[in-house]
């Protein structure tokens, strides 16, 4: 039996076939080679109209050109004209779909452009690259372009190495030199196979933009490249040098190419030259082994080879049959059970019918697999063909860059896993976002409760409180008054003057009342220091040191309500500086003037509740008279307005002044911050605290629960050593108050 097969016509060879086949190719050899729209795609950009740059004179008449001419040549040309950065791309994604199964495909770009550290960008109209960043998200690397031209054979032309203004905005942002980081014109791109990249220019050179119709590069491609029998690399050396003659060889064009002998238009019988007959005269041997070996493998060869000929065109033909009708045995009937030519990878992948979510998803789950296919745009370009094949090589199976029904669906599925995984991340994301916005406004609702806190703060007259701890303060505002006392004023003595003024230039806050054992108490604890193991007490008119007496046990009855004594200048100085970075305002004790300025409240007598000591007891804990006049004998001088007992009293319980103040007259013994002088003589009259004198010895003001009436004078003066805690000294606070 004949093992020979043949189509089902019954015929034996292939002489009638090759027959007709000539006669086409007599009829098509005087006709230029165009194949049909979806053979050869082309896209064409020209941008002129820039809004933060130099406007351009061609590009837009540079692009018309090249459409037209390019139509005549038989290609299906995507056009865009003075296109922004999101035109730019709604052109590229329309080429990406027009030239799906395409053989050949064009750019044709006409505008400025620039190479940053390298990497070549294309300007949209609205491009304004004030920076790096500004660079990635306002302008298209020509990479990504090149990674969407689909086919065996691609050629660009770039007429986009014309002076452009923003690479030198943009190196004076990059902090570099324009020759280290913005080079001029365009850099170096190796092509590929199958391809040629044609430049205006040579590489990091200028090209101009020219003062006719269109530039000098391309008004000399329109001259050449519809030329027929002259192959596009003959063709780019003849447009080189039509260039360098119209510009006095100021610019010479270059290209780089990895292609063979490729013919826009193929040559007719009266114009073909030595090259297009050697190229048709190769192309028909190879379509003749072909014809005899019969097989798809063999027609493909023909088409890769000679991707632009007749040839090629008449080899697809014979794979369409060859892949759609059975073969017979000669002589007999149709063989079912031959099994039909497998179509090619990438026809396989298209009638897997993806969608461009089902795309999207297989570049998740290669970029979650570990193989980078660039942004998950839902486009297949050579990125993402260049990671498949990569997947494809780790998984051991054919690695043709396109997608089997199987490894579509498991890819997709793996990508389902990364966008859910993804989601749920952005979930997080935003309900930390969220959160935050919530503990930032929640602060700046604090902070603007502490803000009106502190102008009421500032207002004289108000009270208030730093924490829930800290004593309670007063305002008391600015002012001036007479310091001292008058030599007529009864119980005078001679350090209380001479009188002079003193003027307080700003409000301060001052402690409404002394500070009590229980406000101490959360300063000791909170701070762990020593309380000391021993306090003087007065007994019998004598100061006597007694062990194991402190602030706690001052060796008379007390509560927390109560003022602490029992603490020295230095225990009181603590305090203040721990309530400062508690509450980070500046907490301190009173200067003595200061002190001076609140006690008197606005009044010029003794006492702040006048000149006599009628009244006392209504006003201020010290030693009661009437209780005194029972025996001279200072032990009834202890006996104090407290319900005659020898004690201090609690914390304002008497009546305030002027200030809304609480005892600073009797009680305790107020310490202030001023060195120890033995006279007002040379005091400074802003009210400062005094820095000289005897600094181991500070001033007391005040009087207390064991002194006479005649010692709650407003002027009257005490001393003590630095380090001594008397059991009849404590002390008050004041804060000084932000503008």
């Amino acid at each position: 039996m004949d093992a020979r097969l043949t189509r089902r016509d019954g015929r034996k060879g292939r002489p009638a076939a090759w027959a007709a086949m000539a006669a086409a190719v007599a009829l098509w050899s005087v006709l230029p080679l165009a194949v049909g729209a979806a053979e050869r795609v082309a896209l064409v950009i020209g941008n002129s109209a820039y809004e933060h740059t130099d406007p351009l004179r061609n590009p837009g008449n540079d692009a018309a050109g090249m459409a037209a001419a390019l139509g005549r040549l038989g290609f299906e040309v995507v056009l865009g004209t003075d296109l922004d950065l999101d035109g730019f791309y709604d052109k590229l994604g329309e080429f990406d779909e027009a030239s799906r199964g395409a053989d050949v495909t064009l750019f044709f770009y006409a505008g400025h452009g620039l190479q940053v550290q390298g990497k070549n960008w294309l300007a949209p109209v609205d491009a304004k690259l004030g920076s790096k960043l500004d660079l990635k998200r306002g302008a298209v690397e020509l990479d990504t372009v090149l990674e969407h031209m689909r086919g065996t054979t691609k050629l660009v032309y770039l007429d986009a190495c014309r002076n452009n203004p923003l690479a030198g905005d943009l190196a004076r942002t990059m902090g570099l030199s324009r020759t280290a980081a913005t080079r001029r014109g365009l850099a170096r791109v190796r092509s590929g196979s199958g391809t040629l990249i044609g430049y205006a220019t040579a590489p990091d050179d200028v090209a101009a933009d020219g003062e006719g119709r269109n530039s000098p590069f391309t008004e000399a491609l329109l001259a050449h490249i519809e030329t027929p029998g002259l192959s596009v690399n003959d063709m780019f050396g003849d447009v080189s040098q039509a260039v360098s003659r119209a510009t006095g060889g100021r610019q010479v064009p270059w290209s780089h190419s990895s292609l063979g002998r490729f013919y826009l238009a193929s040559a007719t019988e009266t114009t073909g030259g030595r090259d297009a007959a050697s190229s048709a005269g190769d192309a028909a041997r190879a379509y003749e082994a072909a014809e005899r070996a019969g097989t798809v493998a063999a027609w493909r060869i023909v088409v890769e080879d000679f991707p632009g000929s007749t040839y090629a065109k008449l080899a697809r033909a014979q794979i369409a049959k060859l892949e759609k009708e059975p073969l017979v045995v000669a002589g007999g009937d149709p063989v079912d059970d031959v099994p039909p030519a497998a179509p090619s990878p990438e026809a396989a992948e298209d009638g897997l019918g993806l969608t461009h979510e089902d795309r999207r998803l297989v570049q998740m789950g290669l970029a979650a697999a570990g193989y980078a296919p660039g942004p998950a745009d839902g486009m297949f370009g050579g990125r993402t063909r260049r990671a498949l094949r990569s997947w494809q090589e780790s998984k051991e199976v054919e690695a043709t860059g396109y997608l089997t029904r199987g490894q579509s669906e498991g890819l997709a599925a793996l990508g389902r896993e990364e966008s859910e995984r993804r989601q749920a991340q952005a979930e997080r994301e935003r309900r930390e976002q969220e959160a935050e916005e919530r503990r930032r406004a929640e602060a700046e609702r604090k902070e603007r409760e502490a803000e009106e806190r502190r102008k009421r703060a500032r207002t004289p007259g108000t009270e208030f409180r730093d924490c829930s701890q800290c004593p309670e303060l007063v305002v008391v505002p600015s002012g001036s008054y007479r310091m001292g006392s008058p030599s007529s004023e009864s119980g005078r003595e001679d350090d209380e003057g001479p009188v002079h003024q003193v003027t307080i230039g700003r409000p301060f806050a001052v402690g409404v009342k002394e500070v009590t054992r229980e406000e101490y108490g959360t300063f000791m604890s909170e701070t762990k220091r020593s309380m000391g193991n021993s306090c003087y007490v007065n007994e019998d008119g004598e100061w006597k040191e007694r062990s194991g007496r402190n602030w706690k046990s001052p060796g008379f009855g007390q509560t927390d309500e109560h003022p602490v004594v029992c603490v020295n200048w230095e225990d009181a100085k603590a305090y203040v500086e721990w309530l400062s970075r508690k509450t980070r305002h500046e907490y301190r004790l009173l200067s003595e003037a200061e002190w001076e300025y609140v006690a008197r409240a606005g009044t010029r007598t003794a006492r702040y509740w006048g000149e006599s000591e009628s009244g006392q007891c209504r006003y201020a804990n010290g030693a009661d008279r009437a209780l005194k006049r029972a025996d001279s004998d200072w032990k009834w001088a202890t006996i104090s307005c407290d319900d005659g007992h020898a004690r201090t009293s609690p914390a304002g319980r008497y009546e305030a002044n002027g200030f809304g103040l609480h005892d600073v007259s009797g009680n305790v013994w107020e310490w202030t911050e001023d060195c120890w002088n033995d006279s007002y003589a040379g005091a400074p009259g802003d009210g400062s605290a005094w820095k000289s004198g005897n600094c181991g010895l500070r001033v007391l003001r005040g009087g207390s629960w064991s002194y006479d009436p005649w010692s709650l004078r407003s002027a009257d003066r005490s001393k003590l050593a630095t380090g001594i805690r008397g059991s009849l000294a404590g002390f008050r606070v004041a804060r000084t108050l932000t503008p």
